[in-house]
């Protein structure tokens, strides 16, 4: 009996509830695609225009070439945190693997401001990673082409937009305190953790005053920034300002329009507003891919899933309390 326990508590402790269920659903479909392979994605590479799909399979070829030599696995999936956030430092991180000159070097030193540590630290891990792709190369486990793809001559930077992973599109600067605080570092990236991890987030963005609509206790002062979009000369512009908002005492202190802002700063693919504008717009890089309106409807879906589930639960501890009472 006890070897039947131990099985199941990791299920357990990666258990995630049919509200939550229905929101990573969403998140995984705009951040990566659906079906089971979206929880082994690394870097959607999402250059514009028809050359998507040839340097994803070609990233894809390069990042499972380099799994495979350097740990020994054929998807991220399999590896453990720990492990994960090292890869993602060594062999997507912003500094190009391909650096060949000290001057190049000095540059980007300069443009991130790096401590003479930290860029000794980085020069001697990106020369380690650089020589996993030369012996991939040299065997042939990957080709010039593919290399070349994802690593334009000069080779002097790379085409990866970010350093994410996973179904949830997880950056490191999110994932490393959350391997740190929920102790990962040896437990596989499987798509439970992923979800575990995933779902920790949207608790984070205020998840649970949603949905049990939340009062606020003392008056709470909130600073938002709002997007202002206005044409000229047939091309849209985009400005920011921020607003202050003003709670008091009593009034909901997360709404559904609210709870769906907070997500938008978490997943770029989420609108922030009834504008259908990514939080991250401004950069240029970063699209919502879904309407307000059925951000919403997933939302309130959602939450009619949660009502159901505590009112189920309300039912059966009456239901047991009452069982106790009358033996």
């Amino acid at each position: 009996m006890s070897n039947v326990i131990k099985e199941q508590q990791p299920l357990d402790l990666f258990f995630v509830r049919p509200h939550e269920a229905k929101v990573l659903s969403l998140i995984r479909q705009l951040e990566s695609g659906t079906g089971p392979k979206a929880y082994g994605v690394i870097v959607m590479v999402v250059p514009e225009g028809a050359t998507f799909k040839k340097t994803q399979g070609a990233a894809d070829r390069l990042n499972r070439a380099i799994l495979k030599e350097e740990y020994g696995v054929d998807s991220i999936e399999k590896l453990p945190c720990a492990k994960v956030l090292v890869f993602m430092e060594k062999f997507l991180g912003k500094f190009p693997l391909c650096i060949r000159n000290e001057a190049s070097l000095e540059r980007l030193k300069s443009a991130n401001k790096c401590s003479e540590a930290e860029f000794e630290r980085i020069k001697a891990q990106s020369k380690d990673a650089k020589s996993v792709i030369d012996k991939l190369m040299k065997e042939k486990k990957i080709s010039k082409e593919d290399y070349d793809i994802v690593y334009p001559p000069p080779h002097t930077s790379s085409v990866y937009p970010s350093n994410a992973v996973g179904a949830y599109q997880f950056i490191s600067n999110t994932l490393a305190p959350l391997v740190e605080k929920h102790k990962l570092e040896n437990v596989p990236f499987s798509p439970k953790v992923q979800d575990f991890l995933a779902c920790k987030l949207l608790h984070k963005r205020h998840f649970d005053d949603f949905l049990n609509k939340t009062l606020v206790k003392e008056e709470l002062k909130i600073t938002k920034k709002r997007l202002i979009v206005t044409k000229h000369e047939g091309k849209i512009k985009v400005t920011e300002e921020n607003i202050k908002v003003i709670k008091q005492k009593g009034d909901i202190k997360v709404t559904l329009e609210e709870f769906a802002e907070n997500l938008s700063k978490e997943w770029a693919s989420f609108p922030y507003s009834a504008d259908g504008l990514s939080y991250y717009h401004a950069d240029g890089q970063n699209k919502a891919l879904v309407k307000w309106s059925e951000l919403l409807d997933v939302l309130k879906e959602a939450k009619v899933l949660y009502d159901e589930m505590k009112k189920r639960e309300k039912e059966e501890a009456e239901k047991k309390a009452s069982t106790i009472v009358t033996s």
